[in-house]
């Protein structure tokens, strides 16, 4: 249980709002005073507590940011909140500020996501939230909540969570419940809130706390409270997160249980702990670092971020045994802060001392298993490996050698990784903190037997004595488990990091040029649009949508660009016209990635358009492709291409192009205007309780204008305006019985009647002068034709995009004949090569590698001219400053919502690195550019403003899909996936299907892992069927967040050959299958807790989901994850009946022209008539029980109609429906279009009611 040295809380409480919707809160006073005395009492709480009361969103937010900006790594913060809360529109929380409007919740109240990001963003070793607020449950649950009392209540529908990570946070209240004040006493004055009481008479009575010590833990806090709050009625059930956090938080100390000594014991233990890695102080915080100290720092960043430790061979040269005791992880050392060297080290520390050199590690206990041994190891050999770790480096001491410890305690990568699954071992090594201070020998030794038994499920072979060391790693007692003995081992550096390294040193050496590379985007200093902007001509090879058309015109003005991609929108495609764009202006491109399954995706798409137009490098493999393409280059025939009519003939398309959107814009703006005018004149008919029309046809043309006029005469203006009238109605006509117009001249009219009326008749004239001219202008247009146009042109335009670019790249290969023989001799020899490779960049100027080969590429500024960098959000930060360097512009895609970047670099090794450059850690948290806490997308992001998001997505049955969209995107994607597509299997029934199966977890062999023979058992029943019922040619998947379960299914799958693929996540990343199977393992005979973790993970759920193409088969406990909640009961619901809900992407009709539609289908005269629908997964507006689809469209409205009118003939091919402009529903042309319509001629297309 870890104590850090500073504690810090900040307490706001809003009691007063300026508006009526949010009722005072006196008990917000109470609760921040009482918490206040609780947590600032030295034997309760030792809290430094700062009270805040009453404030705007803007003091708000500035405060919340101040405090956690001004956190340091050994420190617990506690954030507490107490006042309203409130749900957005979008479904995120947010706290209601004293100026909050309910209106503009966006603008004015304080989202959960900025809360979240100032927390996450806080250097503190340990983070606290407390919140008191009205559904304050859905600060991290992703729900959308009721409304207010009083209000017609909707279902709840979730949405995508803010997911803090390290924080733990305490919610009052569920996600549908409220949060109550406390009553008013007898004496008249407020009392504290249900919540916020039970919190401080827990903390102040010392009535929880089962630990030990006297400590009271954020569980233990949890817990009581919870059990307190039991039985209220209403019900008001408190809520917990804590995703990333590992181990107790300790928030108090118990008044009852914790003597005066121990607490001196207690601070002196923590004035004394880990002395070597205290963090640096920020005084110049403000100080923007320069180039060099900034990438001074990066390169250590990249020396401690090495390979990641693997098991060693017991008794090998890899370690040294240590003797005597333990100094290194307790934080026992000399007055300077040092340990002598261990005897018997010298060959490690002279390894360590040299260029590149390992780095070193000290740890405790010495773990041995039985597993598959490494190469160069015996076979059966036992291996070994500390479960504790700190890294020392080498310091000379006046001619003495000696170490010094740099890094925080952390467990063992490659011990954990060989234990535990990848994200949960990830989770466990980013969040871990020993709870021991110095010479705690004892504690120390309890928290190691912790973590061996969980999450390692591992014994102690021997009693754990840090103070008195085995001496070496005993394999005579049988069995798997931790050894009393500790090793200082080294750790070399990697081929990948060493070629980093080299690229620093010479970057370092230059600071100057990184002024014109797209590097220089990075600093906050720098501008990222300053380049020459130039007229762009897109080439795209494959038909794009707008999205990527923005992205690549950006890409080739401005010196930084950053798409956001979600999975199946097309960044493949993207990054194959952006080349193409490049390449074809004259300019060179290198495309990379993290993967290499991204970067061969790639390369496949630009070898279907052109062998050779891409050349893929990289490692040793890759090499080996290079010299292949580029050999078939080389033997290319010299036919004599015609650049220049292949470019002529794509200029042409894309004036075809042009004049088809021009036209969908003409029409969109036309619609748009008619719909204008036609409600225009509804609103006068509604004010005249009559319509004009009849009488408008016998009037001279004039009369619109002379309506207009009189209406604001004053001389004799009533008896004109009377005149008027009887000669617009006709006097002797009957028809003015039956109108206001005609009673226009009864006695007991004011003459401002008749003013009111002539202004109307003239408002409704002009606007059916608009009307009549526009309806000849639109009601003839043919909605096939014009689709059919603009399919045509973009088929033209990515034809002659394919010829232009075949035939440049054949003319480079034949003009650049002899460098790029050159090159290819050179690069086949062991020197190096890039002299040639500058030389022939003219001639291949595209070319494609994982980031982390940027070596194989000449160290130039500038030497690309644009770099495409995607799977950003995979990438460090360090690994993309050499691609950046080398390139003038940058293109950046990545996707938060997807696997993120892994760091090996502990927080207390950061803090010694951020000190000995002098690189603020308030400076990088502001600009995301700590290399351990944010990844290369959230770097770029941060300086190019928001993301460009691909919007558009086509890889999943749009009932999977839709799920996706609404969890993690937030309705943002438009799903345009067409099922009944060439080449797309087709499965009758359900795209998304759940298999109930009540198995049992257990742990996989060795203990690792988890699995589940019952799911294993059904998911082999399913690839059974699947391959009994698919085509030769689908290809099905099974993915699992356990590695157990994987290799499980995996022998269960043997029988199916190579067309049944089995793994995690990760291995899934980039990749698709037709079917894929979901096992999610989870079972009853476990704690819950066991899987908490995955259900903290939205990235993994993604991934998992979007490989599916056209079926996903979710194979698990019904009953466990309905009670368990997240995604997996989203995705039983969405398999079941009641996932029958149009997609949030459906546009929404107004009242008025959801009224119309009603009544115009009711007369088509069918049996039954359903509004908001689904065909095929596709939303529509309303649908026949024939199958006739309609969809209303008012693209006009939109901010870009051509765009909104394109997409909406989109949607209607993609479903069969009748496209119905907004303006034919108020006249008779909408009944007209519909009953011309035919019924749809798919007889198999689903139809689900919403």
């Amino acid at each position: 249980m870890s104590v850090p040295r500073r504690r810090r809380a900040l307490l706001i409480g809003n009691e007063i709002h300026h508006n009526d919707r949010w009722a005072r809160l006196p008990s917000a006073r109470v609760d921040r005073d009482e918490l206040r005395a609780v947590l600032s009492e030295p034997t309760i709480g030792g809290f430094d507590v700062e009270v805040l009361a009453d404030l705007d969103a803007l003091r708000m937010r500035a405060a919340i940011t101040n405090f956690c900006q001004e956190s340091v790594d050994d420190e617990l913060l506690l954030l507490y909140v107490s006042g309203h809360g409130a749900v957005r529109p979008d479904g995120e929380f947010a706290f209601v500020a004293t100026d909050t409007d309910p209106h503009d919740l966006t603008g004015t109240g304080i989202s959960a996501t900025f809360v979240n990001n100032c927390l996450e963003d806080s250097y503190a070793a340990q983070k606290v939230a407390l919140f008191d607020t009205c559904q304050s449950g859905a600060f991290t649950s992703g729900f959308r909540t009721r409304p207010t009392k009083g209000v017609s209540t909707t279902p709840l529908t979730r949405t995508a969570p803010v997911r803090p990570r390290g924080v733990y946070v305490l919610a009052s209240s569920d996600v549908d419940e409220y949060s109550f004040s406390g009553p008013i006493d007898e004496s008249g004055n407020p009392t504290a809130s249900v919540f916020t009481d039970a919190v401080v008479k827990v903390l102040s009575s010392g009535s929880a706390g089962t630990t030990g010590g006297g400590f009271v833990s954020v569980d233990d806090l949890y817990d009581a409270v919870h059990q307190r709050l039991l039985g209220l009625e209403p019900p008001q059930t408190p809520l917990k997160s804590s995703d990333h956090v590992v181990g107790s938080i300790v928030i108090a100390a118990r008044p009852s249980g914790r003597t005066s000594a121990e607490s001196r014991v207690g601070e002196e233990a923590s004035a004394r702990s880990f002395a070597a890695t205290a963090p640096e102080s920020d005084d110049d915080a403000g100080v923007a670092p320069d180039w060099s100290r900034l990438l001074g720092y990066y390169a250590d960043i990249v020396r401690a971020d090495t390979t990641r430790p693997g098991l060693m061979a017991v008794g090998g040269d890899d370690y040294v045994d240590l003797t005597g005791s333990e100094r290194v992880l307790r934080g026992v050392l000399d007055p300077d802060g040092t340990v002598p060297v261990p005897e018997g080290a010298d060959a490690l520390i002279e390894s360590a001392r040299s260029e590149h050199g390992p780095t070193l590690w000290a740890g405790w206990p010495t773990v041995v298993l039985h597993r598959s041994a490494p190469s160069g190891t015996q076979s059966g050999q036992p291996l070994c490996a500390p479960l504790l770790i700190r890294r020392v480096e080498v310091v000379d001491d006046g001619g003495a050698v000696r170490l010094r410890p740099i890094s925080d305690v952390v467990p063992h990568p490659g011990l954990v990784s060989s234990c535990l699954e990848e994200d949960e071992a990830a989770r466990l090594l980013w969040s871990y903190r020993p709870s021991w201070h110095f010479g705690e020998s004892a504690r120390m030794a309890t928290d190691a037997d912790q973590l061996l038994r969980d999450p390692f499920g591992l014994p102690s072979v021997e009693q754990l004595r840090p103070e008195h060391l085995a001496g070496r790693v005993d394999i005579a007692t049988p069995g798997e488990g931790a050894r009393n003995a500790a090793i200082l081992f080294g750790l070399p550096t990697s081929s990948a990091a060493k070629g980093l390294l080299k690229d620093y040193v010479q970057i370092i050496a230059r600071p100057t040029s990184i002024a014109g590379t797209a590097l220089a985007a990075l600093h906050p200093d720098t501008s990222t649009d300053d380049v020459p902007k130039a007229e762009v001509s897109l080439v795209t090879p494959l038909p794009g949508n707008d999205a990527q058309e923005a992205v690549i015109r950006c890409a080739m003005t401005r010196r930084l660009t950053v798409a956001t991609g979600p999975p199946g929108t097309g960044k493949s495609q993207l990054v194959v016209d952006t080349v193409a764009t490049a390449t074809a202006a004259g300019q060179s491109v290198l495309v990379a990635s993290t993967n290499n399954t991204a970067v061969d995706e790639v390369v496949e798409r630009c070898h279907r358009i052109a062998p050779g137009f891409v050349v893929r490098t990289g490692n040793r493999a890759a090499r080996q492709r290079e010299q292949a393409i580029v050999a078939g280059l080389l033997r290319a025939q010299k036919s004599a291409p015609d650049v220049e009519t292949r470019h002529r003939a794509l200029r042409a398309a894309d004036r075809s192009w042009s004049r088809a959107r021009d036209e969908l814009d003409t029409i969109a703006r036309r619609e748009n205007e008619l719909l204008a005018a036609e409600r225009a004149c509804h609103t006068e008919e509604v004010r005249l309780r009559a319509d004009p029309a009849p009488f408008s046809r016998a009037a001279p043309p004039s009369w619109v204008d002379r309506a207009a006029s009189l209406a604001k005469a004053r001389w004799f203006g009533d008896w004109r305006r009377r005149r008027f009238l009887r000669s617009f109605i006709g006097a002797d006509t009957a028809d003015h019985r039956f109108s206001p117009l005609g009673r226009f001249d009864d006695a007991d009219k004011a003459a401002g009647d008749t003013s009111q009326i002539c202004a109307a008749l003239g408002r409704w004239g002009k606007a059916d002068r608009d009307r009549t001219r526009l309806r000849e202008l639109v009601g003839g247009v043919d909605d096939l034709a014009v689709q059919s146009a603009l399919t045509e042109a973009e088929t033209r335009r990515a034809t002659w995009g394919r010829a232009l670019t075949a035939d440049v790249v054949a003319r480079r290969a034949r003009d650049g004949h002899r460098q790029i023989r050159e090159l290819q001799q050179a690069s086949a020899s062991d020197r190096t090569d890039w002299g040639e490779f500058r030389r022939a960049l003219p001639y291949l100027p595209a070319w494609a590698s994982t980031s982390l080969a940027a070596r194989r590429f000449p160290i130039g500024e500038g030497l690309f001219d644009l770099v495409v960098i995607d799977e950003a959000s995979q990438c460090t930060i360090p690994s993309i400053v050499p691609l950046l360097y080398r390139a003038k512009r940058a293109l950046v895609i990545g996707d938060p919502m997807q696997l993120s970047h892994i760091t090996n670099v502990d927080p207390g090794t950061d803090a010694t690195l951020r000190s000995r450059w002098k690189v603020p850690r308030a400076w990088l948290s502001e600009h995301r550019l700590s290399p351990v806490r944010h990844s290369a997308f959230a770097a770029a992001e941060q300086r190019s403003g928001p993301a460009i998001l691909l919007d558009e997505h086509y890889r999943c049955h749009p009932d999977i899909a839709g799920v996706v969209n609404r969890l993690f995107y937030k309705g943002r994607l438009t799903v345009f996936t067409d099922p009944a597509a060439p080449g797309r299997v087709r499965l009758p029934g359900p795209a998304l299907r759940w298999r109930d199966v009540a198995g049992h977890a257990v742990r996989g062999p060795s203990g690792r892992s988890w699995r589940n023979d019952a799911e294993a058992t059904e998911i082999d029943a399913v690839l059974g069927e699947l391959i009994r019922d698919l085509p030769d040619t689908a290809t099905i998947g099974v993915v699992t967040p356990y590695r157990a379960q994987a290799e499980l299914v995996t022998e269960l799958a043997g029988q199916f050959g190579d067309r049944v693929q089995v793994g995690t996540a990760h291995k899934f990343q980039g990749g698709e299958r037709d079917v894929m199977v979901l096992s999610l393992v989870a079972g009853r005979n476990e704690a819950p807790r066991r899987f908490d973790w995955i259900d903290q993970q939205p990235e993994l759920w993604n991934v998992a989901i979007t490989r599916a193409r056209s079926r996903l088969v979710v194979v698990g406990d019904a009953d466990l994850w309905r009670d368990r909640g997240g995604v997996g009961a989203e995705l039983l619901d969405a398999a079941s009946a009641a996932a029958d809900a149009v997609p949030p992407v459906h546009h929404e009709l107004d009242d008025d022209l959801a009224d119309r539609l009603y009544e115009v289908l009711e007369q088509v005269g069918s049996s039954e008539v359903r509004l908001r629908a689904t065909v095929d997964g596709h939303p529509v507006d309303g649908l026949l029980s024939d199958g006739r689809a309609v969809l209303v469209d008012d693209s006009g409205a939109a901010a870009q109609p051509g765009a909104r009118l394109k997409r909406t003939l989109t949607r209607s091919r993609l479903s069969e429906a009748i496209r119905i402009p907004a303006w034919t529903l108020y006249g008779p042309r909408a009944l007209e279009l519909i009953e011309r319509g035919k019924p749809p001629i798919s007889e198999d297309r689903t139809h689900r009611r919403a």
